[in-house]
């Protein structure tokens, strides 16, 4: 996946590379996993993360041609979006997303 990581370029021109990502690339650019839930932050217009360790966390992206692929993959997919902390946090306890200790950090599950 290229980078346009630290380049000066015009929101047309960000936006005409950012339609040459595949769905598939955007998709794995996000890292989303069981412990890492993605969504719009509108206050920021960046990617946020909810991490079962430690909850919202912003992804600042130096790639603003990857940051602006990402969020209009993620709006044309449903992802959530929120304006403050206090709705991330609502929507993860509403939908079961992970929230777990440092304590549970690198253990596995007994099988």
């Amino acid at each position: 996946m290229k980078s346009y990581a630290h380049q000066s370029l015009s929101k047309k021109r960000i936006k005409k590379l950012a339609a040459q990502f595949t769905e598939d690339e955007i998709r794995a650019s996000l890292g989303e996993n069981a412990d890492n839930r993605a969504y719009i932050d509108e206050q920021t217009k960046c990617v946020g993360h909810w991490k079962a360790f430690n909850g919202p966390m912003i992804v600042m992206n130096d790639d603003e041609v990857l940051a602006y692929a990402q969020v209009e993959f993620m709006r044309r997919h449903g992802y959530p979006s929120f304006r403050s902390n206090d709705e991330v946090h609502a929507h993860a306890k509403a939908n079961g997303w992970p929230c777990k200790s440092p304590d549970e950090l690198g253990k596995k599950k007994a099988t």
